[in-house]
């Protein structure tokens, strides 16, 4: 069946290709970032590395509102190679607008996404289709609402018990107020049902995340940001009580793990037509239901791990796109980032801090 929908999606993109409708346009974006971390695993080993994850994306639009294409990443570490994983996804993409300026949208996409490790990690391996739909629509010009589903199929190469259907339901409102202020309140559910329980295993996760974004611009160059989210999760994750177990533990995303609190406050400064500043402090608080805490001598506590987590950021984007260029020569963007994290964890193994420097540069033709 898997193998089935993949084909479809294939012959799809085929097919536009080959007999695209009206006028047609390449597109072709390439993105390489550098990531030094000084402790990569954010434990108590305090393992660095230094990560490169090339990226790029090629794709074609067709008429006004189909599209089609393929993304591809590689991670690849220069300390533990044994962390190195490439992913590879397809594409078939639909976004009609409607309004006066084209204000109002809908967007469907259909993709597969495929994700391969080294033999250590074996277990991570997945392929996965995935169905998105969103809605937005503004009514007047200080009020915009956004509506989105999506359903995605985990299915795993060698960890059969971790097949899930996962599937998400999210809603969203943003206010523009006279005082240059936007209000956003967003909310989501989360639903993951496991396709091969085991014996006295979770058979299901959900996850309600509630939030609110908030920006006021200071003047025509700069704003302050804040952004606040609560995320609960219903009952102990599946997830942690298949893995924990494990010789090994290992997961892919942060769905369904925990509940908790996170606040973040930015300040954005432009400088000039083509660069960025950024200044941000973000602060998170996680309950992770189910995960025993153990001490400095390895026993355990009694007690759920629980993290505080405080992390600093400042940022810098340049980007180069003139107006008279020649053809053939990209749209650059390079952006350098440094943040700091101190995670303070009942869980002895856990309660670290870690460095984190990056480096990126995207060009899009």
């Amino acid at each position: 069946m898997v193998k089935r929908f993949l084909a479809c999606i294939a012959a799809g993109i085929e097919l536009l290709v080959l007999h695209p409708a009206g006028a047609t346009d390449f597109v072709a974006n390439l993105d390489v970032r550098t990531l030094a971390s000084s402790n990569v695993f954010l434990d108590k080993s305090d393992e660095w590395d230094l990560l490169l994850r090339p990226s790029a994306e090629l794709g074609v639009d067709f008429s006004r509102y189909w599209s089609a294409g393929y993304t591809g990443e590689l991670n690849a570490y220069t300390n533990h190679q044994d962390l190195l994983s490439h992913r590879h996804e397809v594409y078939l993409f639909l976004n009609p607008a409607w309004g006066r300026d084209g204000e109002n949208e809908l967007a469907l996409e259909a993709s597969v996404q495929t994700l391969r490790n080294q033999d250590t990690y074996q277990d991570l391996n997945l392929l996965l289709p995935t169905l998105t739909a969103k809605l937005a629509m503004e009514p007047c010009r200080w009020l915009r609402w956004k509506v989105s589903a999506r359903a995605a199929y985990r299915y795993f190469y060698d960890d059969k018990p971790s097949d899930s259907l996962d599937v998400w339901a999210r809603a969203e409102l943003n206010f523009t107020l006279p005082t240059r202020t936007t209000l956003s309140p967003r909310g989501s559910y989360g639903y993951r049902r496991y396709l091969h329980p085991g014996r006295d295993a979770d058979t299901q996760d959900q996850q309600i995340i509630l939030g609110l974004h908030v920006s006021q611009s200071l003047s025509k160059t700069s704003g302050l940001q804040f952004d606040y989210t609560y995320q609960y999760a219903v009952d102990d994750s599946g997830v942690l009580s298949r893995k924990l177990t494990m010789d090994q533990f290992t997961y892919l995303g942060e769905e369904f793990l925990y509940s908790g609190h996170r606040a973040v406050v930015g300040f954005k400064q432009l400088l000039g037509k083509s660069s960025a500043f950024w200044l941000g402090l973000r602060f998170e608080q996680r309950e992770y239901a189910g995960w025993e805490a153990i001490d400095s001598s390895g026993r355990l506590t009694g007690e759920s791990r629980s993290d505080w987590r405080l992390k600093p950021r400042v940022a810098f984007e340049y980007n180069w796109w003139p107006k008279n260029k020649p053809n053939g020569v990209p749209d650059v963007r390079v952006s350098l980032e440094y943040l700091f994290l101190r995670q303070w964890s009942n869980n002895d193994w856990y309660d670290t801090a870690g460095h984190v420097a990056g480096v990126s540069v995207w060009g899009s033709w």
